[in-house]
């Protein structure tokens, strides 16, 4: 899950360079294409982050207790 807020963050912080190019610089840019990549990676770094809270939260256990002979 670390691995993967680094790059939300390297994204987020991405995003955010280009809105002050935009803002303070007047750099004409396509706004909409840089917004649409960004929901679209956030989207899929969210799905694989709720993937891994549920293997986490269910399979986890599982396996922690089928294992559990060999730390006693």
């Amino acid at each position: 899950n670390l691995f993967i807020f680094m790059i939300m963050t390297s994204y987020a912080n991405n995003f955010s360079l280009r809105l002050f190019e935009v803002i303070f610089k007047k750099k004409d840019i396509k706004f909409s294409l840089i917004i649409k990549k960004y929901v679209k990676i956030l989207g899929i770094l969210a799905i694989i982050l709720v993937i891994s809270s549920i293997i986490e939260t269910f399979i986890m256990p599982f396996f922690l207790k089928l294992f559990s002979f060999l730390i006693k």
